[in-house]
């Protein structure tokens, strides 16, 4: 029983010393990896200026880059750019979590405050968890987004 624990703990240990080499591999001066991008990959572009530009892939071609930044075309010069990072979406957990704690609070402080002089009870319960439900609702609706995932081309 000991043994296959310690083959189970042993193998566990060597995945995942071995996950950061397999991610490793792709070159991050390779053009060819932003060329083989499908059309509609949302993208951020950081620039040489500094600026970082966030749209939708157009077309490659071997020395510039076209993205749809707000319904707009435009054309970005090899030459200015200085890194390309694949656009992931946020999960919104964070902003879920702080609008249910918020939610949930206020829930009972207003229960707490509207059963002052009563023995109303149910109150204590229903109100945090009304502000709960509705809290989580609002936290998730700010938690939309994108933000920058994988790293594709950056200059050597």
């Amino acid at each position: 029983m000991k043994t296959k624990i310690s083959v189970v703990l042993f193998m566990f240990a060597l995945i995942l010393t071995a996950t950061p080499f397999s991610f490793a591999q792709t070159t991050q001066g390779d053009w060819n990896a932003v060329q083989k991008l499908a059309a509609g990959t949302d993208l951020f572009i950081k620039t040489t200026n500094g600026k970082t530009v966030k749209g939708s892939l157009v077309n490659v071609k071997t020395d510039e880059v076209e993205v749809s930044v707000k319904r707009r075309n435009s054309a970005l010069p090899k030459n200015t750019i200085e890194a390309i990072y694949l656009a992931v979406p946020k999960s919104g957990k964070r902003t879920r979590l702080i609008g249910a704690a918020i939610g949930f609070l206020a829930g009972g402080v207003v229960a707490g405050a509207l059963n002052r002089d009563e023995d109303n009870y149910s109150a204590l319960v229903l109100f945090p968890i009304a502000g709960l439900v509705g809290g989580t609702y609002i936290g998730s609706r700010f938690g939309n987004g994108w933000k920058k995932g994988v790293l594709i081309y950056k200059v050597k």
